[in-house]
């Protein structure tokens, strides 16, 4: 029966309980054959999964966390709208979750403690992790306080979780403080293990690192650089360039090989809307050089492509099924000269230039070519510079 809102309030409990007949068919029927089914599913789901990882012993990475804090939102939303239904309805489904969703969720708040204490231990302590990591203190804090306690009181989850909330944010030990000071310790101790940390400092050094360290060494820098915090782990006056990810590994002498140690320059078009200029050319074709995708044409004709080096732009012809090179012409030159309008210092750069200053002129043994490149990217590795990928126009004038 569907009570009316004036009958709700007349006859509503004490102590400022709501009236229980006041849940409708739709709130009980939510809850009732939606939300509890959809809840106790994906318990079942966690608790499967929870025993897979038992029985191989092994955590996936950053999945576990999700889940366990998945459910407890959805089995908290849901267990704040049965909260007085089951005083109505006395079905085993009701009554059966508001007596047991904490006894359920207690174990795999032990599972969640288990997987962030695992992931801080091997890479520290960030603001996410620090979140994950609070949000597991609360959801204990809230399993013990409804098993125990004498007289449940829903207000206690939304004034305990903003109390949470102000503490991650504004407290003495909140999340950004505390990250900070683990990233800075782990960078700290795998420097001093490889002669690279001395009296709070940073400094070159010789020892071979290994991949982990280096991977380790660079994921940290960058977090730190991204929130300004290098400078205080650097010798002083500091050089610009050390502020940054790419200049100072290189200056740590640690990893010139790796993929992580580039500077990348890209270039787009100053207007994308100007048109293509075509006058005294023959053919153009739209070209996507990129080496990951050089494929051999079946179809007849002209192609262009770039050389496996990514230092040439290559003009071959496909003919009788067979494919040969017609002419290389470099562009080396061009890319030293792009590379030059590169901001200083940074290892990611952003360059937009008109239309004469992306235009490559060559004269070749059986035609003239005009390319005009749109969007390119440059990766300087070590010494070396090399393009990552160049899209644009080729025109072309056959003599």
């Amino acid at each position: 029966e569907v009570s009316s809102p004036s009958s709700a309030v007349a006859t509503a409990g004490k102590a400022g309980k709501p009236d229980i007949s006041s849940y409708n068919w739709v709130f009980r029927n939510l809850c009732k054959y939606i939300l509890i089914p959809i809840v106790l599913l994906y318990f079942v789901i966690l608790y499967a999964y929870g025993a897979k990882i038992g029985l191989q012993w092994s955590l996936p990475k950053g999945w576990v966390s999700s889940l366990v804090i998945g459910f407890s939102v959805a089995g908290i939303f849901t267990y704040l709208l049965n909260f007085y239904l089951a005083e109505e309805d006395n079905s085993l489904i009701v009554r059966g979750f508001k007596r047991w969703f904490w006894w359920v969720l207690l174990p795999l708040t032990v599972l969640l403690f288990i997987a962030i204490g695992k992931r801080i231990g091997d890479y520290g302590v960030t603001e996410e992790r620090f979140l994950v990591a609070q949000l597991g203190v609360w959801l204990a804090a809230a399993c013990l306080y409804f098993l125990f306690s004498k007289n449940d009181n829903i207000k206690f989850i939304p004034i305990s979780l903003a109390l949470f909330a102000l503490v991650w944010a504004f407290g003495p030990l909140n999340a950004f403080a505390v990250s900070e000071r683990s990233q800075k310790g782990i960078l700290a101790e795998i420097l001093t293990r490889n002669g690279r940390f001395e009296n709070g400092k940073m400094k070159p050094g010789s020892i071979p690192v290994t991949e982990t360290e280096r991977y380790q060494v660079s994921s940290t820098i960058l977090y730190l650089e991204r929130r300004k915090a290098l400078s205080d782990l650097l010798p002083t006056p500091t050089d610009s360039a050390l502020l940054e990810l790419n200049g100072l590994m290189n200056w740590l002498k640690i990893g010139d090989d790796l993929h992580v140690i580039t500077s990348t320059l890209n270039i787009n078009p100053l207007n994308s809307s100007e048109p293509l200029d075509v006058h005294g050319f023959d053919m153009a074709y739209k070209v996507d050089l990129n080496p990951d995708n050089n494929k051999e044409r079946k179809e007849p004709g002209y192609f262009f492509r770039l050389s496996d080096d990514r230092k040439m732009l290559e003009w071959r012809q496909t003919k009788n099924g067979e494919t040969t090179l017609v002419q290389a012409f470099s562009l080396s030159p061009t890319t030293q000269k792009w590379w030059l309008k590169k901001e200083k210092g940074k290892a990611y750069s952003y360059l937009t230039l008109p239309t004469d200053e992306r235009t490559i002129n060559f004269t070749g043994r059986h035609g003239l070519l005009r390319f005009i490149a749109q969007d390119v990217q440059i990766e300087e590795k070590g010494q070396e510079k090399r393009l990552n990928y160049c899209n644009g126009w080729v025109l072309l004038k056959e003599r």
